[in-house]
This record gives structure tokens, C-alpha cells and sequence, in this order.
């Protein structure tokens, strides 16, 4: 496998994986006489792919990066040329025995660092991409990442989050505590799971 040259991304260098190859052709015959594929079709196919080699690559990279106590909620690939930019995105496991009140530290650059290697390797190994070249990059989803799951909130805890719900006028709370009832707010309320809407956390310079 050639190596090529390491991109920098969010302040770390990350490695650029290079190989020789170019992206699949999408076609079409019918008993020797041939047919067109509408554009529609072709990017409905490159779309399944792309989707498919995610979650595949999601895969990979979870299991590499468990030994480090992290875990990969999602996996983006985006087509740049002929070239693949791999954006991984990776989190703290939550604990095993939780409850639910434990403020969560947010991924640190060293972990970020050892989790690039981490995945880098397993991919190399496994060789989801075969021949096509891409770029690896491995962060944290950070602050602009939308709440909509109770494992959302729960990585929010401690936080100062605005609600929106449909129907219901937007709000800014602090988040104390996440449990299967809903999520508990530092003025005393409680938000059930049809309540919460989708989240939000807010940058906060002074506490």
C-alpha cells in the first residue's frame, strides 16, 4: 500500500491514505441490447453504496477503537473526485453501570490522535475501499451536533441546551440528568421522550 502525504484536520495530522484506482461504473443491458440509465438511477446506486460502505467502515472502526474506551456514532463519506474523504466521528463509551448524572469529559486530542491510528490500521487491514483512494479523518461530533437520541442528551449532561419541540416555543435549560423516564432539568423539570424535541447545546464562556 503507498502511502501518501499526511493531511492536517482540526489541528491533527491525519493520514492520507493514497491507492490507485477510480470509482465503479454503473450500467445497464438487457439481452444484448443496451440501455441508458437515467441520471436518477445512478445516483440512487452511488448513493446505497456510499450508505452501505459506511456502515461497513462504521463496523471497522468501532471495534478498533473500543480497546480505547471510545465508541463511533456515525461514519460520513463524501466523494471528492476520485478521491473519498472518510470522516469518522468518535465519543467516550458511556459507563457500563451509569447513572445518568455523571458529567461525560469530551474526547481529548490524544485520544483523537490514538483513535486515528487505531482506525487507520484496522481499515488498511480489512480493505473496505479496495484500490480507491481517500482521506481518513477522525473527530469528535463537537458542539453543533444536533441532540435527538436520549444517548444525545445524556453526553449533555451537565450542559446548557435549547429545546425545540414542534408545537411548543424554544427553550434554554440545563441538563442534570438523563433516565428512562426523560430528561431532568435543573429548574425541576422533567421532559419525556416526546418532549424533548431536537437539542441543541450552547457554547458557554463563563459559569
Amino acid at each position: 500500500m503507498a502511502r501518501g502525504q499526511r493531511a492536517r484536520c482540526g489541528g491533527l495530522a491525519r493520514p492520507d491514505r493514497s491507492r490507485l484506482g477510480c470509482w465503479p461504473q454503473f450500467g445497464a443491458h438487457r439481452a444484448g441490447h443496451p440501455t441508458r440509465e437515467q441520471p436518477s438511477d445512478r445516483h440512487q446506486e452511488a448513493h446505497v453504496a456510499l450508505a452501505d460502505r459506511a456502515e461497513k467502515v462504521q463496523q471497522i472502526a468501532g471495534q478498533a477503537v473500543a480497546p480505547l474506551g471510545l465508541e463511533v456514532p456515525d461514519v460520513v463519506i463524501t466523494p471528492a473526485g476520485k478521491r473519498s474523504v472518510v470522516r469518522v466521528l468518535v465519543e467516550p463509551t458511556l459507563p457500563a453501570q451509569d447513572d445518568g448524572a455523571s458529567v461525560l469529559e469530551p474526547v481529548t486530542l490524544d485520544q483523537v490522535a490514538e483513535a486515528t491510528e487505531a482506525v487507520s490500521t484496522a481499515i488498511d487491514a480489512d480493505d473496505p475501499f479496495g484500490e480507491q483512494p481517500y482521506t481518513l479523518e477522525v473527530s469528535s461530533p463537537g458542539v453543533d451536533r444536533p441532540l435527538t437520541a436520549p444517548e444525545h442528551f445524556r453526553r449533555a449532561v451537565g450542559r446548557l441546551v435549547e429545546f425545540r419541540a414542534e408545537g411548543a416555543e424554544p427553550f434554554t435549560a440545563r441538563v442534570v440528568r438523563v433516565t428512562t423516564e426523560g430528561v431532568e432539568l435543573e429548574d425541576g423539570r422533567t421532559l419525556a421522550a416526546g418532549e424533548t424535541g431536537t437539542g441543541q447545546v450552547q457554547v458557554e464562556f463563563r459559569r
